[in-house]
């Protein structure tokens, strides 16, 4: 049975709210009251004025779970960093960036020194990239989310950088990076997974007897020839071998060669914005923090903003898991200088 409660357009139980933040996220009342003071107030904002008239820029209730799972927090000035990484930095429009900055002030009592927190000696030693202020905006970020297992989600321009600054911290982490590009053909399994014809079955039946032969010619067995017994009476004399001997090796043998005599094998595939949503949002279960479809990866996205040739926006279901980062274009005539320098 399905029980349900709504509140009045326009109002928020705020008092509720806090509980349940509080609770599920094992953070304290002060602070969980504040986290909740500040959404309510960016609510008010956006339903008295112009703010956050661009949808994709408006912050919604798993941003402030998001908020209080980045875990417990001292003080409240690291209470309101955090928020200005979640909030403030997804925002595509300054005065939306100005607008949010001065709730978080307001509401936690607090200055935001966003270039100091940017300029950090690790990232300059450990990445061979041009690290501009954008860049190292970008770098540190991106760190921030992946130490807190979060994914995130780069928008930007054509040609801004986003994969750079992926590559960048890869290389930084020594973690390997797979990149895949998603168009209107990608299926399902191309991001997941899935099962698939097995191709070249003869070449892979003869690979894999030769290697039994050998093993069990090492261990003083004869095995049948090809006129003598089939595929499968060999790879069973390989599985009574493993039985007997409990070896690893033989096992997996055994295995493999039992996995040819089927038609069809589950193939991993690697994978954001050119795909049908029905398509990305079956990533959706991998983005939940509580991962109820297990993935030993970090995925990382990147995305052109809606009307960009040929590009649309991502369903506001999948962008909500993501911890989304606006990348601006290079403006700012001291990078520009930089760059034109370094090169």
């Amino acid at each position: 049975m399905l029980l349900a409660t709504q509140n009045p357009p326009g109002l928020y139980g705020g008092r509720k709210l806090k509980t349940i933040l509080e609770r599920r996220c094992r953070i304290a009342s002060l602070h969980a009251e504040k986290t909740v003071n500040v959404f309510v107030e960016l609510q008010r904002r956006r339903q008295a004025g112009r703010m956050f008239k661009q949808k994709q820029a408006f912050a919604t209730l798993r941003d402030l779970f998001r908020c209080g799972s980045r875990g417990p927090v001292a003080t409240v000035q690291q209470l309101a960093e955090d928020g200005s990484m979640l909030l403030v930095e997804r925002a595509r429009r300054a005065d939306d960036k100005q607008t949010v900055k001065e709730v978080l002030e307001d509401v936690l009592k607090v200055k935001i020194d966003e270039k100091g927190r940017y300029d950090f000696a690790p990232a300059r030693r450990r990445t061979r990239l041009d690290l501009r202020t954008a860049m190292r905006r970008l770098y540190f970020l991106i760190a921030a989310s992946l130490q807190r297992h979060e994914p995130v989600l780069l928008v930007g321009e054509t040609g801004a950088g986003k994969t750079s600054v992926y590559q960048a911290l890869a290389h930084a982490l020594t973690r390997q990076l797979h990149i895949v590009s998603c168009h209107q053909n990608t299926e399902v399994a191309d991001l997941l997974g899935g099962q698939r014809p097995l191709r070249n079955r003869t070449a892979l039946q003869a690979g894999l007897r030769n290697k039994a032969v050998a093993l069990l010619a090492a261990a003083g067995k004869a095995a049948p020839t090809d006129a003598e017994g089939d595929f499968e009476d060999v790879a069973a004399l390989v599985e009574a071998h493993a039985a007997e001997t409990k070896d690893a090796a033989a096992k997996a043998l055994a295995t493999r060669m039992r996995s040819t005599t089927a038609r069809y094998e589950w193939r991993d595939d690697r994978a954001a914005s050119l795909a049908d949503d029905s398509v990305l949002e079956r990533l959706n279960s991998v983005l939940e923090p509580s991962r109820t479809l297990v993935s030993t990866v970090e995925i990382l996205a990147i995305m052109n903003p809606g009307g960009d040739f040929g590009k649309k926006e991502l369903s506001p279901a999948l962008r909500n898991r993501f911890t989304e980062i606006w990348f601006p274009a290079v403006g700012d005539p001291i990078d520009l200088l930089h760059i034109i320098g370094s090169h």
